[in-house]
């Protein structure tokens, strides 16, 4: 019997040891799972700052992109009153250059014409001159003594 008692007081102070072993061992368990729980929730809160910081940088973007393409819209709507107001000075001098040459053109038929004029005078002149002078009548005259 004291052998019985003292199989059994081991196998008490053995599984006494093994449950100590097994309280230390879910103890580290838990606070490994403590740890883990507050790493995670330390990422939680990193990942949740991230994606504010992302939200606030998507709203700064998507408004600085739509006051880039506001501007580049009143930037197209300014360029293209400029080219019309162009376009309509180009038309303008167009008119004027041809309003020009046409003078031109003008002058130079004035010019001819009156070349023609002084030519036809000249040629009026030469037979006006030339037949009230009888040229050979004069020279024989000349030589008559």
């Amino acid at each position: 019997m004291r052998l019985a008692k003292e199989e059994s007081e081991k196998g008490i102070s053995d599984l006494q040891r093994a449950l100590e072993e097994a309280e230390e061992l879910h103890e580290e368990d838990f606070n490994k799972m403590l740890l883990v729980i507050e790493e995670g929730k330390v990422k939680e809160e990193e990942l949740e700052l991230t994606n504010e910081s992302l939200t606030t940088e998507k709203k700064d973007l998507q408004s600085e992109l739509q006051s880039s393409k506001k501007a580049e819209s009143d930037e197209v709507v300014a360029f293209s009153g400029e080219l019309e107001k162009l376009r309509g000075d180009v038309k303008a001098k167009e008119g004027t250059i041809d309003s020009l040459q046409l003078q031109i053109q003008s002058l130079q038929e004035d010019k001819i014409s009156v070349a023609d004029r002084e030519l036809a005078i000249e040629k009026q002149d030469e037979k006006i001159c030339c037949g009230s002078w009888n040229i050979p009548h004069f020279f024989s005259s000349l030589f008559r003594t």
